[in-house]
């Protein structure tokens, strides 16, 4: 991060003491100047400094080559601990306590003088300053000797690490053309990257940020952090990018030695950047805007905490020993990380554990990208929880809950899609490790230390995301928050602080880190895990590209989603020409038109047909009607001049539109059948089948008829006929009519056909056309009130159309208090059915108990209008 504005200069020559005094920065030099450029004065420290360094390279020179190497290890340690730990030391208790300042005044103090700490520190200001140091403030002067310090232990820091570089060099050149060639171009371009960074690092903290300066005063109008080159390029790039030169000596040399030092180096730099500079960029500068928004996303999800009271489970974080689910997610881990890594090992399980991580992955990123995709076009998830659950409440009232139930409920799956797609994954990599055929090489050490690298990354970068968007952009929020209401409240300006200033969307990368580097380090398995690896990055690209984007850059748009990232600028900025920039926009800009047709045709695949049943019926019988033939029993013989067995269905309705027939569900239907007058005729009967069931065999009917089924003569069946009063038949001989009245109809939409057996057997004679069973149209929808006047019209139409039909006479009209009537014992199979079909008519979730909750129909109406006004709110 940079503490100064390039572009206001002003900040470079004023500085504030510590009682709010101004006063001009003197001049001063960076490091390298200050000590080589022979123009320059030179003061006591950097003649000191500059014998240090000679006495290393001398020391190089002397030392024997057996020794050399640990020499300069040892020497590096400590040179680095003194800059890590020393510095590190001064530094944090000059934030806290203003040590220095107190020191400095303590040797600086009348009577102290004739000290040598006293001459050293007066003889290295009046060298530095000459006659400014009586109007240069006491904290100026004592960031002055600390730099002094600081250019000592950088520089024999520099100095002994590329002794040590020097020292391991001897097998530098110990390999094929080709590899040395190949790491010596990437080692020159990490340490040219290097170079690059410090030096336009430099260019823009100049002196004052690069030894510290806001430790001891502050410049003029500078109170916030300026992000500008390369440090919009990534997080404090002098301590992360900043250090790839030492990765490109390890390149250069072939020394490992160099590369676990260097990883060292590194690790240290990191915990003083953790431990002593951030708490003080957070006192003194704050966060900002990071602040601000960190305050946003933590309410956002103390929003969706207030109900449960405790942070859903993300990953294995939160868990909560007294929430049930917790436990089924960690069942489901063990089930799928743990328990997997006591199989034997053999080839057979190996091979089935590589199956289910291969499976448990493609289920799972079909399961995700399909819910948000549906969740984003057509809100599918949220309305199938308003349909199961609006009716338990006052859904007015309590949309929010419902959609807040519909959210977490998506929370838990996700959770545990992730959760067993890793672990499974992990226990593959765990075992290749410690059954796999592994030789502990030192270039195997490499790949397992770049792995483990590369898996911390990826948990790191998480960890970064789930700071700057939360719980609820973690999970995919923006997708869930469907009402008005919740926009307003939870979709804000989408994050720019965090991981966020610098990559747009972080998990492209962060999301197959680990599955490529297990590519990368196991040789014998390499198959499995790169077949895992395409699926995984397969998955990223689909997931970001065709479901994300599309839904962000309609919720935000489009200039908000694919604004250039901090990389993005600071990589044109330093390395890519403007001609070439223009011509990377141009390709950019068609793949993003390509995706966005792309997104347009699978959309419009989507919505095709999407929810006409009657589309698909129409489909289904003009299929069905090239395989319809007239089947006779095979076990009856044919005379001359025989009747053909026939089944013709009464009054059926066309469909103009479609070209289909169809019954509506709760009219009677009237079947005539003609068949031969045989000895065994008057056990013939007719079932109506769901036409899917019998579909597969045409002479003999196997599932049985469920109770939808009357014979063609009374007489055969006396039983039937008594529990069956008032269904009319017209029979004789060969000839007759069958009614099919409520009872023995279904109630359920779908394609249909009769059949009409032979002497009491399922063998069948013949079959009718399939045919639709529709559900009546309800013409008083939709509704534009909910009041008792607006709602009694429908509710005497479904009434009509639906109770009636169910129920008969039973239930006079839609205010009568039903309650005693649906609680009987003998009308418990036509509650199910009313129940069926008004959930398959309102598609709303209705079960036979909530129907006898209710006082009466009306009521009920009132409801359900209410819930369908929500769902098609959702809709437009």
């Amino acid at each position: 991060m940079s503490s100064i504005n390039t572009k206001d200069q002003l900040r470079y020559s004023t500085g504030r003491a510590r009682d709010g005094s101004s006063f001009k920065v003197p001049e001063t030099y960076d490091m390298v100047r200050s000590l080589f450029d022979p123009t320059l004065p030179k003061s006591i420290s950097d003649y000191f400094t500059l014998l240090c360094l000679t006495s290393v390279l001398g020391l190089y020179w002397i030392t024997p080559q057996k020794i050399r190497t640990v020499l300069f290890i040892a020497l590096y340690l400590f040179w680095r601990l003194g800059y890590n730990v020393g510095l590190g030391y001064l530094l944090y208790n000059q934030s806290k306590y203003e040590m220095l300042f107190r020191w400095y005044e303590k040797y600086t103090a009348e009577g102290t003088s004739h000290t040598l700490i006293a001459r050293l520190i007066a003889l290295e200001l009046k060298q530095r300053l000459g006659d400014q140091v009586k109007q240069t403030p006491l904290e100026f002067k004592t960031w002055l000797v600390y730099r002094s310090l600081v250019n000592l232990i950088l520089m024999m820091d520099f100095t002994t690490y590329m002794g040590l570089v020097l020292a391991c060099s001897s097998h530098a050149f110990d390999q094929a053309a080709p590899l040395v060639i190949l790491r010596w171009t990437l080692g020159v371009a990490f340490f040219v990257f290097n170079l690059i960074v410090k030096l336009d690092a430099h260019k823009i903290v100049k002196d004052y940020a690069w030894y510290w300066g806001d430790f001891f005063f502050r410049l003029q109008n500078n109170e916030e952090l300026i992000f500008d080159g390369v440090f919009d390029l990534a997080p404090h790039p002098m301590y992360s990018i900043g250090y790839a030169g030492y990765y490109g000596f390890a390149l250069m040399t072939k020394s490992y030695t160099v590369f676990f030092v260097s990883v060292l180096g590194h690790f240290l730099q990191f915990v003083f950047l953790e431990v002593v500079e951030s708490p003080h960029i957070e006192k003194i500068y704050g966060s900002g805007d990071a602040n601000s928004e960190a305050l946003s996303v933590a309410s956002r999800d103390l929003e969706i905490c207030k109900e449960e009271g405790s942070r859903p489970m993300t990953m294995l974080q939160n868990f909560d020993p007294l929430r049930s689910a917790d436990y089924l997610t960690l069942a489901l881990v063990a089930y799928t990380g743990v328990f997997p890594f006591f199989l034997p090992n053999t080839p057979v399980y190996e091979s089935l554990l590589f199956a289910a991580a291969l499976v448990v992955k493609l289920v799972g990123s079909l399961l995700v990208n399909s819910v948000l995709y549906y969740q984003s076009r057509f809100k599918s998830w949220t309305k199938h929880f308003i349909r199961n659950s609006a009716l338990d409440m006052d859904v007015t009232a309590n949309s929010r809950r419902v959609e807040m139930i519909a959210f977490k409920n998506w929370i838990l799956c996700y959770n545990n899609l992730t959760l067993a797609s890793y672990s499974s994954l992990f226990v593959l990599a765990v075992r290749s490790l410690v059954y796999g055929p592994v030789e502990w090489t030192n270039w195997f050490i490499l790949k397992l230390v770049l792995t483990t690298a590369l898996v911390a990354a990826q948990y790191l970068i998480n960890t970064q995301i789930l700071e700057s968007i939360g719980v609820f952009g973690w999970f995919y929020g923006d997708f869930f928050m469907v009402f008005e209401e919740s926009k307003k409240q939870f979709l804000r300006d989408l994050s720019r602080t965090g991981i966020y200033r610098y990559l747009n969307n972080p998990e492209r990368v962060s999301s197959v880190l680990t599955v490529w580097a297990f590519v990368a380090l196991f040789e014998h398995h390499r198959a499995r895990f790169l077949a895992l690896a395409v699926v995984y990055t397969v998955n990223n690209i689909v997931l970001l590209n065709f479901v994300e984007k599309p839904h962000m850059v309609k919720l935000y748009g489009e200039s908000n989603v694919t604004h250039k990232s901090g990389i993005e600028r600071s990589i044109n900025q330093l390395f890519i020409p403007p001609k070439v920039q223009g011509e990377l926009v141009k390709m950019n800009g068609s793949l993003d038109r390509l995706i966005a047709d792309t997104s347009k045709i699978i959309d419009a695949f989507m919505k095709k047909d999407k929810g006409n049943d009657q589309v698909l019926n129409l489909k289904l019988i003009k299929t069905s009607q090239n395989d319809l033939t007239i089947i006779d029993s095979v076990d009856v013989e044919r005379k001359p001049g025989h009747l053909e067995p026939i089944l013709e269905l009464v009054a059926l309705q066309e469909d103009s539109k479609l070209g289909s027939k169809f019954y509506v569900i709760g009219e009677e239907i009237h079947v005539r059948w003609t068949q031969d007058s045989t000895e065994d005729d008057e056990k013939s009967w007719i079932g109506l089948y769901k036409f899917l069931e019998t579909s597969s065999s045409r002479d003999t009917t196997r599932v049985s008829s469920k109770g939808h089924w009357a014979p063609i003569h009374p007489a055969g069946y006396p039983l039937w006929a008594a529990n069956h009063e008032g269904h009319v038949f017209k029979d004789s001989a060969s000839t007759g009519e069958v009614v099919f009245k409520s009872d023995i109809v279904y109630f359920e939409p779908g394609v249909y056909e009769f059949r009409m057996h032979s002497g009491g057997s399922h063998r069948v004679t013949c079959t009718s056309s399939p045919f639709e069973l529709r559900l009546p149209e309800l013409q008083t929808l939709p509704l534009i009130g909910s009041s008792d006047e607006d709602v009694r019209p429908l509710a005497n139409e479904i009434h009509e159309k639906l109770v009636s039909k169910v129920f008969g006479t039973r239930i006079p009209d839609c205010e009568f208090a039903w309650a005693g009537v649906l609680s009987s014992k003998e009308n418990a199979k036509r509650v199910q059915t009313l129940a069926t079909l008004l959930q398959n008519e309102i598609k709303i979730e209705i079960t036979k108990t909530r129907l006898i909750m209710e006082p009466n129909l009306l009521l009920l109406v009132k409801k359900i209008v209410t819930i369908r006004a929500l769902i098609d709110a959702l809709d437009e």
